[in-house]
């Protein structure tokens, strides 16, 4: 199965979506057989790179960039975070896009917004958040997921001593999430 998704990924042109199709169940693939890490962690980690000059809709690059941001939360990878920003970058940059998606698709931005929160805090390279909350769909989060975003605020808005304090009072939320006091601070 994997030779036959290697090949289908291979001879497909970067002109179809169907590239991407195949490079997300090669990376699904990997995942259920726990061989991602071994094989192609990397590339799913760098698929803005590598998707680069795929002819994709924003629509169809969002959805892969969610996909391989799911996969690598999956594994665990801090990877995601990264991943999912993209993702979400791509509909700050076009106002009609992110509309229309938020029309049709609310829980599903929600729970990206959700878990592109959770993927920053887990991840030990970003502590710089200005750029995460500046996203839309953090902002919306405000409406939508309260206590989310007032879980990243914190990294924000306080000194380390009234930081810790307050991560006190996120606790339910953080092993909702499986985020460790070591991850957070």
């Amino acid at each position: 199965m994997f030779e036959q998704l290697l090949n289908l990924f291979l001879v497909l042109s970067n002109e179809t979506v169907l590239k991407s199709v195949a490079f997300i169940e090669l990376a699904k693939f990997l995942h259920e057989k726990n061989q991602l890490k071994q094989v192609m962690i990397c590339q799913v980690r760098d698929i803005n790179k590598i998707s680069n000059d795929w002819k994709l809709t924003k629509t169809e690059r969002h959805d892969l960039y969610v996909e391989c941001a799911k996969i690598l939360d999956q594994e665990d990878d801090s990877g995601a975070f990264m991943v999912y920003y993209e993702a979400l970058r791509l509909f700050d940059e076009d106002q009609q896009l992110r509309s229309q998606f938020k029309k049709s698709k609310m829980d599903y931005y929600q729970s990206e917004a959700e878990k592109l929160v959770i993927n920053a805090i887990k991840s030990p390279e970003i502590v710089n958040f200005e750029e995460v909350i500046a996203l839309e769909a953090i902002q919306d989060l405000k409406k939508t997921s309260k206590k989310i975003f007032d879980f990243v605020d914190l990294f924000l808005q306080n000194d380390t001593a009234q930081f810790k304090k307050d991560l006190s009072s996120m606790k339910s939320l953080m092993d909702e999430h499986h985020v460790t006091l070591e991850m957070a601070v």
